[in-house]
């Protein structure tokens, strides 16, 4: 059970999750435990995925391989950024292919549960070629870039209730441009800590926040202490009673 937010800035990228991991035996949950579910890579890669951890951790891995192999280089010339997106593309593929080939193969004997542990959703923000870019590749490895139109993303079991949330947030605080990092924080942090109020059973705090921002010698990913959320929070609940006292007001 999983929640993964992703938002462009103006100076780079937010992202946020919940930190339930669920056991399960036979498809059938036993308990939950605290895991963190966004990996940073030689603190410029953030990785995020969604679905079975063992297909998580094949992923995040196969992408830092690559990473420290330089194929995000571009042996031609600087990388397009769909091209970022097919070798991200190619790299998530080879871990889901075989997977996909088990689950099939188990199907008549496990049913739905083979085909659960063959789906998974994977949030990438990555630095190439001076550009920061955020991709989401959906269970088919299909990659979708995330821009100025489209600079937010939720993937996981808690997405229906973070979608609507985040966007009613963004058409409030930053409909008509990109948000800072700040903002990207703020509105990150408190579409996760809305789902954990609303769906305790799929999501569970305490919550993660990565940013990745420029610097001089390039790009840096760090993920927020406690103390450095502490602001966000207190901001979050004095907005809430701002609207819990609006009608009061007028």
């Amino acid at each position: 059970m999983t929640l993964i937010v992703g938002i462009r800035c103006r100076e780079g990228v937010v992202l946020a999750a919940d930190r339930a991991a669920t056991f399960s035996h036979l498809g059938e949950p036993t308990i939950r435990q605290p895991y963190k579910k966004l990996r940073i890579i030689a603190n410029q890669v953030v990785v995020g995925t969604s679905g079975p951890v063992a297909l998580g951790q094949s992923i995040t891995g196969e992408i830092e391989k690559a990473w420290n192999a330089k194929t995000f280089s571009g042996a031609s010339g600087p990388m397009m950024p769909h091209e970022v997106g097919l070798k991200l593309r190619e790299i998530v593929w080879r871990c889901i292919e075989p997977q996909m080939k088990i689950a099939q193969a188990c199907r008549g004997v496990t049913g739905d549960l083979a085909q659960q542990s063959a789906i998974c959703n994977t949030l990438v923000a990555i630095p190439v070629s001076r550009r920061l870019h955020l991709f989401e590749l959906d269970p088919h490895c299909l990659p979708e870039l995330k821009d100025e139109k489209i600079p937010f993303v939720t993937i996981g079991s808690g997405q229906r209730a973070a979608d609507p949330f985040l966007a009613f947030l963004r058409r409030i605080f930053w409909q008509d441009r990109q948000p800072t990092i700040s903002e990207g924080v703020f509105t990150a942090l408190w579409t996760v800590r809305h789902a954990i109020d609303v769906l305790p059973a799929y999501v569970f705090g305490p919550e993660q926040v990565v940013t990745i921002s420029q610097e001089k010698d390039g790009f840096n990913a760090m993920e927020l202490s406690d103390e450095q959320l502490e602001e966000h929070r207190e901001a979050i609940g004095q907005a809430e009673r701002s609207l819990a006292n609006f009608r009061t007001r007028s």
